[in-house]
């Protein structure tokens, strides 16, 4: 829903949405260096956590087919 059509449909909360406007314009804040850092390994930690289950499931994929599947 477009911020005008809410306007529209309840003109009595017209002034509290200007002041949460106001309040939230500016609220976002930057990552210290440490946190990039921290939010950067997390990130490159995950990734490696999955590459590790599908080198898993992968490798458990191989012992099947050569041991069960063509026996």
């Amino acid at each position: 829903m477009r911020n005008n059509e809410y306007e529209f449909q309840y003109p009595e909360f017209q002034e509290e949405l200007e002041e949460h406007r106001q309040q939230h314009m500016y609220a976002q804040e930057q990552m210290t260096g440490g946190e990039k850092v921290h939010f950067i390994a997390g990130a490159v930690m995950a990734g490696l956590a999955i590459l590790a289950v599908f080198g898993v499931v992968f490798f458990l994929f191989l012992l099947f087919c050569t041991k069960v599947w063509f026996v």
